[in-house]
């Protein structure tokens, strides 16, 4: 999936960073601005929903999509509480994807 989204967004002129897990995601936010945080929740290492959480706390304004192969109503709603401005379930629409980031970074 990083590689699609890195393949994806490339190709549309977007410059991409894909880190392996929530920890160095984390990590790279806290040393560079970035215009947009794309967390799969079900990363290895800590729970997505906990990193969501965290990069909103340390990096108000920044947009986060979050994606998830296991989706529920309440996963959603929860993550759309906490102040995610996207939620998808895998596998992804790519349009309705591309569509909801071309939104967010025009708002930028």
């Amino acid at each position: 999936m990083l590689r699609l989204f890195k393949r994806v967004l490339g190709r549309q002129g977007y410059d991409v960073i894909v880190v392996e897990s929530g920890i160095a995601g984390l990590d790279l936010a806290d040393q560079q601005h970035f215009d947009l945080a794309i967390v799969d929740i079900g990363i290895p290492d800590k729970d997505g929903t906990i990193v969501v959480r965290d990069l909103i706390g340390r990096h108000a304004g920044l947009p986060i999509i979050a994606v998830t192969a296991r989706p529920t109503r309440e996963r959603e709603q929860a993550l759309r509480a906490l102040g995610c401005q996207g939620f998808f379930a895998k596998p992804l629409n790519l349009k309705q994807f591309n569509d909801r980031i071309r939104l967010i970074l025009s708002d930028k």
